[in-house]
C-alpha cells in the first residue's frame, strides 16, 4: 500500500456515510448551524465531536457545507468541513471542491484535494495538481491516482519519479510498483533508475517496488 501522510485535521473514524437526507425542521437547522460553528473549535475533541454530529445528520447538512465553502475567507471550519463532507461521500461535493482547488493557500489546496480522494473517480480532479508549486500537493495528487487503480495512469505517474522533491518521486515510484506490471519493461527502466537515486528514501521505494513486481508477476 502507499504510505499516506498523516490527515491534515482530527479526522473522526467513521466509514463514509451516506443517507438519504431527511427534512429538516428549524431546530435541526440550528443545530446543524451550531455543529458549523464548533468546527473552528481550538480544542481537537470538539472539532471531533462537531464533525461526529455532523456526518451523523448525514445529507441534510450538505448545501450549508457547500456554502461555508464558498466564502472568500477560510479558516478551521472550512478545512474541516471538507474532512465531513469527504465523509458523507455525496458526489455534488465534487464540482464544489474542485473549484476550492483554485485556493491560493497552500493547506487549504492540500485539504481539498484530500477531500477529493475517494470521492471523485474522475482523473482531472488530480491531474493539474501534478503541476502545484507545493511538493504536498504534488505528493498527494499521486497517492491520488494510485488510489485510481487504473493501469493506464501510470505513465503519468511515472512522470513524477523525476520531481525536484523525493518525497514526490518516492511516492511516485512507490505507485509504479502498485499500478506496473513486469511486463513494463520502460516502467522498470524508471524503477531501476530510482534504486541510483540520491534520495535513500527514493532508494527503498524503488526496492519495494521490484519486490513487489516480482511477487505479481
Amino acid at each position: 500500500m502507499i504510505a499516506k501522510p498523516p490527515l491534515l485535521f482530527a479526522a473522526p473514524a467513521f466509514q463514509r456515510h451516506n443517507p438519504e437526507a431527511p427534512p429538516h425542521d428549524p431546530s435541526q437547522k440550528e443545530e446543524m448551524q451550531r455543529l458549523v460553528e464548533r468546527l473552528g473549535s481550538h480544542e481537537m475533541a470538539i472539532r471531533y465531536s462537531a464533525a461526529a454530529g455532523l456526518i451523523r445528520l448525514g445529507l441534510a447538512c450538505v448545501l450549508l457545507l457547500h456554502e461555508l465553502l464558498k466564502q472568500q475567507t477560510w479558516d478551521r471550519r472550512q478545512m474541516e468541513a471538507v474532512h465531513v463532507l469527504n465523509r458523507l461521500g455525496d458526489k455534488r461535493s465534487v464540482p464544489v471542491l474542485r473549484r476550492a482547488l483554485n485556493r491560493g493557500g497552500d493547506q487549504e489546496r492540500l485539504a481539498v484535494l484530500r477531500g477529493l480522494r475517494g470521492l471523485c473517480s474522475d482523473q482531472s480532479c488530480f491531474l493539474d495538481a501534478l503541476e502545484d508549486p507545493f511538493w504536498e500537493i504534488r505528493r498527494e495528487a499521486v497517492f491520488a491516482l494510485c488510489d485510481l487503480r487504473q493501469p493506464q495512469l501510470r505513465f503519468i505517474v511515472a512522470s513524477m519519479a523525476q520531481d525536484p522533491h523525493p518525497l514526490v518521486r518516492g511516492a511516485a515510484i512507490n505507485g509504479l510498483g502498485i499500478l506496473g506490471t513486469q511486463r513494463d519493461l520502460d516502467l522498470e527502466i524508471v524503477i531501476a533508475n530510482a534504486l541510483e537515486d540520491r534520495s535513500e528514501w527514493v532508494r527503498s521505494m524503488a526496492a519495494w517496488s521490484v519486490r513487489h513486481l516480482k511477487r505479481h508477476k
